[in-house]
């Protein structure tokens, strides 16, 4: 979309009232619109009654598209800088170059006034100060331009000035370009060097050459240090990431919340999960092929003693709904085999023990590290007797406790009979 200034454009159009006006053509001599301009092209034009008062000097935007001029913008109009209702008769619609708009040189030969500059390029050489410039061609760094003999700089960068006076300055940094003594109107002490509680202090790189700095002094009262960062004289200091190393006593309060989301845990060791789930209080990660231990040892041997891994359900108690999984020690006592010394277990008090799995698998009992299965439940509870499940009709057979039973037909007997047996034997 451009402004379109052109010689020669002048049509007729026909009682438009206040809207847009469609163009029937060029007058004789004259070009049409749609010969200068393009589709959204805008243009100042006027329009007036042929046999009338009526007139409008606007803004018009071209529509190729029933080629009409939208009246956009109205500049004067005989009906008080408004848009005219031209309702009856012809008109003469054409380019112009209003009053409004222009640029001319007033009486004393000077441009008329153009208002703030906003976009363009300036092709001259030098811009006087009256019209808004510098007076100058050369510039240096950004920013505003100074013309006043005491300018607010903000952050300049000075370089080495011949001379400054610095009477009200604030801010200035006595750790770098300072040398020689620092006099007592100052702050200093008027001495290159002196003695206090057995250091020399002095001006050269090492301060302290003798001796040991008291603590009065913002010393540590010791020749030793440990480390490096700011000296630890609190007996409850904040310490940032320390490498505590083994203490002889320590002793640590965590603080820890049931996540809901995310697998970040409040306790972590390892490297991060390689799965995202919700509720994780602690993780432990690691990678190696080999044993991955997580240990607890109890290392009393007396007739009580056991290491125990212990969860509670909402009803928990110390005596009630719990599962534990641990191992007694090689000197416990009680009775029956959950308190036989040495034994592991793993059972529940107050609730039911489940042992089984989640989807299509199946339940695996082994001893003795043998690779044949003791009893195998499948996913069909199905049950098996060292890898063998037996045909329909079978019965199972002790072998006594030197071998695993096993399944045999009964001879001289029909299949129901078979069952029948079996059933009596309890399976």
């Amino acid at each position: 979309m451009a402004l379109v200034l052109a010689d020669r454009v002048q049509e007729t159009t026909t009682s438009p009232g206040t809207g847009s006006a469609t163009l029937n053509g060029a007058v004789t001599g004259y070009q049409t619109f749609s010969a200068v301009m393009a589709n959204s092209d805008t243009c100042y034009y006027s329009i007036a009654d042929q046999g009338g008062a009526n007139w409008e000097v606007g803004i018009g935007t071209y529509a190729s598209s029933g080629n009409q001029l939208q009246r956009t913008t109205v500049l004067s109009s005989s009906n008080g800088g408004s848009l005219t209702n031209f309702n009856t008769g012809t008109q003469a619609i054409f380019i112009t170059y209003p009053a409004e708009r222009s640029v001319n040189l007033n009486a004393a030969g000077n441009v008329s006034a153009l208002g703030n500059i906003s976009s363009g390029t300036w092709q001259g050489t030098t811009v006087a100060v009256f019209y808004g410039g510098t007076g100058t061609t050369t510039s240096t760094g950004t920013g505003s331009v100074v013309l006043n003999t005491s300018p607010t700089l903000v952050t300049p960068a000075l370089g080495t000035p011949s001379s400054a006076v610095l009477t009200n300055a604030t801010g200035l940094p006595l750790t770098t370009g300072v040398s020689g003594v620092l006099p007592t109107a100052n702050g200093g002490t008027n001495l290159s060097s002196f003695t206090s509680g057995g250091a020399v202090y002095a001006t050269s790189t090492s301060a302290l050459t003798t001796g040991t700095l008291p603590v009065t002094a913002g010393g540590t009262g010791t020749t030793t240090s440990t480390g490096s960062g700011s000296v630890v004289l609190n007996t409850s200091p904040t310490l940032v990431t320390p490498v505590l190393g083994v203490a002889t006593g320590t002793s640590l309060s965590l603080s820890l919340s049931v996540l809901t989301s995310s697998n970040t845990s409040n306790f972590q060791i390892g490297s991060n999960l390689s799965f995202s789930d919700t509720g994780i209080t602690n993780n432990i990660v690691g990678n190696t092929n080999n044993y991955l231990q997580s240990v607890l040892q109890n290392t009393n041997s007396g007739s009580a003693a056991s290491a125990e891994y212990i969860v509670y359900n909402n009803n928990g108690t110390a005596a009630t709904n719990y599962a534990t999984f641990g191992i007694n020690s090689s000197s416990y006592t009680g009775t029956g085999s959950i308190n036989a010394p040495g034994y592991g277990f793993f059972l529940t008090g107050s609730t039911d023990i489940v042992i089984g799995t989640v989807g299509a698998n199946s339940v695996h009992i082994t001893t003795n590290s043998q690779a044949t299965d003791a009893i195998t439940i499948n996913t069909s509870n199905a049950v098996a007797f060292n890898n063998s499940y037996g045909t329909s009709g079978q019965v199972l057979t002790s072998a006594g406790s030197g071998s695993a039973p096993t399944w045999s037909t009964p001879s001289g007997t029909s299949k129901a009979q078979s069952i029948a047996y079996a059933m009596t034997l309890g399976f």
